[in-house]
């Protein structure tokens, strides 16, 4: 029997076009080799993979003291002969899982010595052949849950370590990349609404970032930053506004103000409350205001200079957007120094200074000398919460670790500021054409993004003239939309969404007669008529907004079998949580059409 033709076929079933990959791969270099109990095993660069006794009885064991019951998908790194593999999906057969082999060689080796058609077959099986980091994304992109556990035996990761590592890492990262994603929505989601609801006359007024393209090409720009580096900078900054465009995010605002300097452009992204703190006693004259429809309200009101809005990334601003005008997009990348470098990107600019992009914790600090941060925490210390004790949970609360920065020494950082860095590290990957030097030397080095001195800032040429020019023409740029038209098109949203009010309602109604015994076939062919109504309604994506971190959990369980009963209470509690996500958004926007439109 040719195990490699067999267990081919079933790839090929299951992954159209791997198959091709697989057979043009170089033969595998492992050994194979015949263990005590009769079962093969694999020995690669003299390092056995699995038992030389019972290979069996080992995985067996490792998946038992590894793997949580509560897991809902297992990451394999590295196939070797597969046992590991097999021995999860015995014990947890409902549970999906991926593989990341890194070497094609070693898999259709593996694949000519061992039956793996009823592992492929099963349907839970995903799979990447290859050692590059950056596909890990097509891998876990339609993975349902985010209770993802990873396994790596040490025997495999011993064959090619630096290849593990950068795989892991990148796995990791796109997991917490994912985690803060929807643990972000869960906290903000009703606070979006309500900003959003409250921002919509605006829409009418704050014409779109894509008015910017292009308009600085060639031009050098200064970001300014809030960390620590930026205190080295803020005394050169009225030399250096002759010479540069200036963009400063909002945490970085209160610096330059205090020494007499508006920026050109500020950034704020963030839609909390105590985000806007950063303006407190900040006047905005002349600074182009970049920001988007889903910003805290009151920020809107401090500002007397022109503002601009990017796209939002959620689905309510985006249905008032179409209708409106396009804005423009922005890379997200989780911080508002992210899409400020992505600003300046979108309007041109290929030479870009970085001050205060620190993304650690130099000598222990972590903003500028004079931060909101900084006087909010003297603000609230007293005897029992000192300012050392906020200080503590400052460097501490986000799983600290020490990396290197520019002048070789170990600097403290953390897992948030690691994904930063990671979004950094991409961009100057995928925009090699734009020269991005940063200017805090104590900060995290970041790969692509060299470090230089402000002195060769001052040898650049003044063209102050020519940038007030430009900026000039910005403020003059208007919405080609009537304010007029925004009751009208909340009105025809309120509408849509009391349709589908009615509709969740209904399902609501018969999940519970289900859930209560009543489940027949006609009952059935009631709730699959509101799922189908529901879905073919032209807002199912402001829906999935509401219902995300839910419908995670939701489709993550669906993997494992369950009662009638059971599946019509988790339906009736779905239902119940879009029902009242739904009326909530319908009274903010009654609210909103009262109080402003009226």
């Amino acid at each position: 029997m040719n195990l490699l033709k067999l267990n081919l076929e079933e790839i090929k079933n299951r992954f159209p076009g791997l198959e091709n990959l697989i057979l043009n791969a170089p033969e595998g270099t492992c050994v194979i080799e015949e263990a005590r109990n009769g079962s093969l095993t694999m020995r690669k660069d003299g390092i056995l993979l699995h038992s030389g006794f019972h290979p069996e009885k080992e995985a067996e064991k490792l998946i038992s003291r590894e793997i949580l019951e509560s897991t809902r998908y297992c990451l394999f790194f590295g196939f070797g002969l597969g046992y590991h593999i097999e021995a999860f999906h015995r014990k947890f057969p409902q549970i999906p899982f991926g593989i990341i082999e890194p070497d094609p060689g070693l898999f259709k080796q593996a694949l000519s010595c061992r039956d793996f058609t009823c592992l492929i077959r099963s349907g839970k099986m995903n799979l990447m052949l290859g050692s590059d980091p950056s596909l890990i994304h097509l891998l876990l992109g339609n993975v349902k849950t985010l209770k993802i556990q990873t396994c790596l035996l040490r025997s495999i990761y011993q064959t090619s370590q630096e290849i593990y590592d950068a795989l892991e890492r990148a796995a990791r990262d796109y997991i917490a990349k994912r985690e803060i994603n929807t643990n972000t929505h869960n906290r903000f989601n009703r606070l979006w609404i309500s900003n959003i609801t409250r921002n919509s006359p605006l829409l009418a007024k704050a014409p779109g970032i894509f008015h910017l393209k292009d308009r600085f090409s060639n031009v050098p720009a200064l970001l300014l930053a809030a960390g620590p580096g930026l205190d080295s900078i803020t005394g050169n900054l009225a030399e250096l506004r002759k010479k540069m465009l200036l963009v400063c995010v909002d945490t970085a605002l209160k610096a330059l103000l205090t020494k007499g300097i508006e920026p050109d452009f500020t950034v704020l992204t963030d839609p909390q409350y105590w985000n806007t703190r950063h303006l407190d006693r900040c006047e905005l004259k002349n600074s182009i205001l970049i920001s988007d429809v889903s910003s805290y309200p009151t920020v809107f009101r401090i500002t007397k200079g022109q503002i601009f809005f990017c796209s939002t990334p959620f689905p309510l601003g985006q249905y008032l957007e179409e209708r409106t005008e396009f804005k423009g997009k922005l890379k997200s990348g989780g911080s508002v120094a992210t899409a400020a470098w992505d600003l300046l990107r979108f309007m041109g600019t290929t030479e870009i200074y970085c001050a205060g992009l620190d993304l650690s914790f130099p000598e222990k600090q972590t903003h500028y000398k004079g931060s909101t941060f900084e006087q909010r925490v003297h603000n609230f210390s007293h005897r029992y919460e000192t300012l050392e004790n906020h200080g503590w949970h400052a460097l501490h609360s986000g799983s600290p670790f020490k990396t290197e920065n520019y002048l070789n020494q170990k600097v403290l950082t953390d897992q948030r500021m690691k994904i930063y860095i990671s979004w950094f590290e991409q961009q100057m990957r995928e925009n090699p054409e734009i020269l991005t030097s940063n200017l805090s030397d104590k900060g995290v080095r970041i790969h692509g993004m060299p470090f230089c001195t402000k002195d060769r800032l001052f040898k650049l040429p003044e063209i102050r003239k020519e940038l007030d020019k430009i900026l000039s023409d910005l403020k003059k740029i208007t919405v080609p939309v009537s304010s007029d038209r925004i009751p009208g098109i909340i009105d025809d949203l309120i509408g849509e969404l009391q349709d589908l009010f009615h509709l969740t309602e209904q399902g609501k109604q018969l999940s519970e007669a289900g859930k209560n015994g009543t489940l027949d076939i006609e009952n059935l062919k009631e709730l699959e008529k509101v799922d189908k109504a529901i879905l073919s309604s032209g807002n199912k994506e402001i829906i999935g907004f509401f219902i995300l971190p839910l419908l995670e959990d939701f489709l993550a369980e669906s993997e494992i079998q369950q009662t009638p009963e059971k599946i019509m209470e988790r339906s009736e509690k779905l239902y119940k949580d879009l029902s009242v996500s739904l009326n909530y958004q319908i009274r903010q926007l009654e609210k909103v059409k009262k109080t402003v439109f009226s």
